[in-house]
């Protein structure tokens, strides 16, 4: 039997509204925080109330079958070391298995939450259309130059419930450098909708050029080696699983692909592309010849590899897409392990001379 009280729900949807007209009306991080905890309180007094952790038949069919209170949530991750945009797979990874092992201590092994975890067979019938479950998008802050992440953004289309956003407010530290540099998520931003200023696309910023913020990983290996030589796997080139790739979203709208760095055959480096710095830099096949472009060596997301396994590392790429017309993307991010951070895309007006609108 649960223990959530009809008085407890009613608060924590309060709370919950408090917290999206507050961020809406621009309100300061300290009273965003303040507002954060309380709702963080009453959850888990609500969820679990003494901390029990024994399988509850209600509460686990509450889990995702609740109605659903949020679709944003987003974390500031303070830590005393600064965290590399390379790590988007692995921090992204720690803290799922953080919310992993709190779920399953409070539903065992066999709770399904589709939401939170994106498997298959827990997939509800009114979830429409590919991509529904969450985006766990690890970020830099606005005008943070290093580029380092300090934010996860996780946007899920479908929707938490209350018990599931519980989940995510149970996790309070990932043990990073192998614990001897610990961070700790710190709630300061949960709506009903992403806001209309968020750093990743959600179907509602329209604009004509959009430009990698994270390496495309081609979800198919794009390259073969015979006789120790690299060539480019023409039908399965970078560029056109990008394109198959935003076609499969929905997108019908013409344009060209490019990697950033070249750009009407002349190889260039823009100003504003990613610093390199930051991964791992590698040479990817660029042709049938074997000329090469500058790309990125990335861990990516495997079955298990937030469980401890070693990660897969893989090619991505940087690029950028301008449409004939102004368009808008309904998920953030396109390719392989586009749930865990990688593929992200972003308007890039400044180039352009635009402004992406909402």
């Amino acid at each position: 039997m649960s223990n959530n009280e009809p008085g407890d729900e009613r608060a924590n949807t309060y709370l919950i509204d408090l917290l999206d007209e507050a961020a809406r009306a621009g309100a300061d991080t300290v009273e965003l925080k303040r507002i954060s905890e309380g709702l963080k309180i009453g959850l888990l007094k609500s969820g679990c109330g003494s901390g029990r952790l024994l399988k509850d038949a209600a509460w686990e069919s509450a889990l995702s079958a609740g109605p659903k209170m949020a679709h944003y949530l987003c974390f500031s991750l303070p830590s005393r070391i600064l965290i590399q945009p390379k790590f988007i797979v692995p921090l992204r990874e720690q803290f799922r298995a953080a919310a992993t092992n709190h779920f399953c201590k409070r539903c065992g092994d066999v709770g399904p939450s589709f939401a939170l975890l994106g498997h298959a067979k827990d997939r509800p019938a009114d979830a429409v259309g590919d991509h529904q479950h969450a985006f766990y998008l690890p970020m830099a802050q606005r005008g943070n130059s290093r580029g380092s992440l300090s934010d996860l953004h996780i946007w899920c289309p479908y929707g938490f419930t209350q018990a599931e956003i519980e989940i995510l407010l149970r996790v309070n530290r990932l043990d990073w450098g192998s614990g001897r540099y610990p961070v700790r998520p710190i709630l300061t931003a949960l709506s009903r909708e992403a806001p209309s200023d968020a750093p990743f696309a959600t179907g509602r910023t329209s604009s004509k050029v959009w430009r990698s913020a994270s390496p495309f990983v081609p979800p198919r290996y794009f390259y073969r080696r015979q006789r120790g030589k690299v060539t480019l796997k023409e039908k399965d080139r970078p560029e056109r699983q990008l394109i198959e790739c935003l076609r499969a979203a929905g997108v019908a709208t013409g344009g060209l692909v490019w990697r950033q760095g070249e750009k009407n055959g002349a190889v260039s480096r823009l100003e504003s592309m990613p610093p390199l710095p930051s991964w791992d830099v590698v040479r990817a096949p660029g042709s049938d010849e074997g000329a090469s472009k500058d790309a990125v060596a990335i861990a990516v997301h495997r079955n298990g590899s937030d469980m401890g396994r070693k990660h897969e590392r893989r090619v991505g790429l940087f690029f950028e897409v301008e449409f004939d017309d102004p368009v808008t993307l309904r998920f953030p991010a396109f390719g392989h392990s586009c749930h865990f951070g990688l593929g992200l895309f972003v308007p890039a007006p400044q180039i352009h001379g635009q402004r992406p609108t909402s």
